[in-house]
């Protein structure tokens, strides 16, 4: 009997590790080969994040922060991520791992705010437009949204982060793809799930050597 038990806990671990993290299938648009082998210099946009409702309430309980202050942590957010994403593809460049340069995180973001580009207007703005006035080949967005609800399994709860690659000269988006890092615990934060999921993006990037 006691075999049987352990052998169920057993099992579901497994299932709860492996359902832990998934990654899709990346999807390329027609040409996109010969297209990527054209992007020699890269940037990184500020990634967009959304923070569901339901985990903001279990954050501060009846003392609930206003919509200001979710939509600037969420803005800080996805600066951090950028941060995070653009110096983990700096080290995997440096080992020769990526056959591009990548534009510094602090020049995109200045050269958006002398155009006049505001946080608020990337989700919607033409993403090749975007690569044109940062003078790169293109640049990959990111999207992350956090999903929970006290009313799931804690393994349905998590983050679902969204990389696309868009084309400069084409301003066509040329790739994409995404990943689900559930809540395996209690001390798993947004910040963490999000930059997990997101390097299990960045190792399925178009670029490889």
């Amino acid at each position: 009997m006691n075999k049987s038990i352990n052998f169920i806990l057993g099992l579901a671990f497994v299932l709860v590790i492996v359902s832990s993290c998934s990654v899709h299938k990346p999807f390329m648009s027609d040409g996109a080969a010969q297209i990527l082998a054209k992007h020699h210099r890269i940037a990184i946009l500020p990634f967009y994040v959304s923070i569901s409702e339901d985990y903001k309430k279990t954050q501060f309980g009846n003392r609930s922060k206003g919509q200001e202050y979710w939509t600037e942590q969420e803005r800080l957010a996805g600066i951090d991520l950028q941060k995070n994403t653009f110096l983990r593809l700096t080290k995997k460049i440096n080992k020769g791992k990526f056959d591009f340069t990548i534009q510094d995180f602090i020049t995109t973001n200045k050269t958006l705010e002398k155009e006049g580009i505001r946080f608020s207007q990337l989700r919607s703005f033409e993403k090749g437009t975007l690569a044109r006035i940062l003078g790169v080949d293109a640049v990959i967005w990111g999207e992350s949204e956090m999903d929970y609800s006290t009313f799931k399994m804690p393994m349905n709860n998590g983050i679902t982060t969204t990389f696309k690659i868009f084309d400069a000269e084409t301003r066509e988006m040329v790739w994409s793809n995404q990943s689900f890092q559930s809540i395996s615990n209690r001390m798993d934060t947004p910040q963490y799930l999000a930059n997990r999921s997101a390097d299990n993006l960045i190792g399925t990037l178009p670029y490889k050597k």
